[in-house]
């Protein structure tokens, strides 16, 4: 599970410069924290 997390994280990160940063980070960060959130909580 940290593996995934912490995979998943850099990854969104990288495609979010990638984008040219067209999500203000704030937005991100909570978009971010509710995939994650719900798919570690629907699986325990």
């Amino acid at each position: 599970m940290n593996t995934f997390l912490g995979t998943s994280s850099v990854n969104i990160y990288r495609r979010w410069v990638q984008d040219k940063k067209s999500l203000p980070l704030s937005d991100l960060i909570d978009l971010t924290g509710k995939l994650f959130y719900g798919g570690i909580s629907s699986v325990l």
